[in-house]
């Protein structure tokens, strides 16, 4: 019709969608970092301390990919105030780029089957829900950087990417061990093959030499999950 124009279909480019994220979550990251309570955030300290000092008890003790990454803020800011505020203000900037992250490689997997108007509409809804599913009074960073590095994994083996898959792997091991599960998932949901059998061969040697280096760097440990203690928390629930 005369004096209508059209508008070009324009997508969001990589900055764009990167400032969307963290608008999304900041709200929530602030809360996360900040609002928890001074009980929290001391027991935040000490386990950040009991980490990085080979103190602390099982499995937290070799899950040190957010520890050393806030560390290296935390110094640097450690010379301008005190060490506990300085961990405090990077632990914010940590949640608050994990949070994004989350949100972020959730968009990047939901993009393998939907359109980028769907995908991004299902990332809002997450991020709309963050604040309910991780409670404020969590103690662990990892907890939050947990769920990016499983999204970018399940990405990565939907693309056909195993470079980056491979590096993924070892990033997410630093993390949690429990990212063998993603080597499993690899497994099951590619065609077998003398390529896939060695592919999921090299990433189970990449996650088992940090597993075991982890241990042996960081020693031996008390342990608090036991299998009775697992066995009896969960009979009670």
């Amino acid at each position: 019709m005369i004096g209508q124009t059209s508008s070009p279909n324009r997508r969001l480019g990589s900055l764009a969608l990167a400032a969307v994220f963290v608008a999304a979550t900041a709200v929530t990251a602030l809360d996360y970092g900040l609002g928890p309570g001074d009980d929290s955030l001391l027991a935040r300290r000490d386990i950040h301390r009991g980490i990085l000092g080979h103190t602390t008890r099982a499995p937290d003790r070799y899950r040190v990919l957010a520890p050393a990454l806030i560390e290296v803020p935390t110094r640097l800011l450690s010379r301008f105030m005190p060490y506990d505020a300085a961990y405090d203000r990077a632990s914010v900037v940590f949640y608050l780029l994990a949070m994004a992250a989350l949100v972020g490689t959730q968009y990047a997997y939901l993009r393998v089957w939907f359109t980028a108007e769907q995908a991004l509409v299902g990332v809002l809804l997450v991020a709309c829900t963050l604040r309910i599913t991780i409670r404020r009074t969590t103690t662990r960073p990892r907890r939050t950087s947990s769920p990016a590095s499983s999204r970018s994994d399940c990405w990565r083996s939907c693309t056909g990417r195993r470079g980056w898959f491979a590096l993924l792997v070892a990033i997410a091991t630093l993390n949690r061990e429990t990212a063998i599960f993603l080597i499993a998932i690899f497994a099951v949901t590619q065609p077998v093959t003398t390529d896939t059998i060695k592919a999921v061969t090299a990433y189970f040697a990449i996650w088992l030499l940090i597993f075991v280096g982890l241990r042996f760097l960081g020693g031996d440990a008390e342990r608090y999950w036991t299998l009775d203690r697992v066995f009896r928390t969960m009979m009670r629930k």
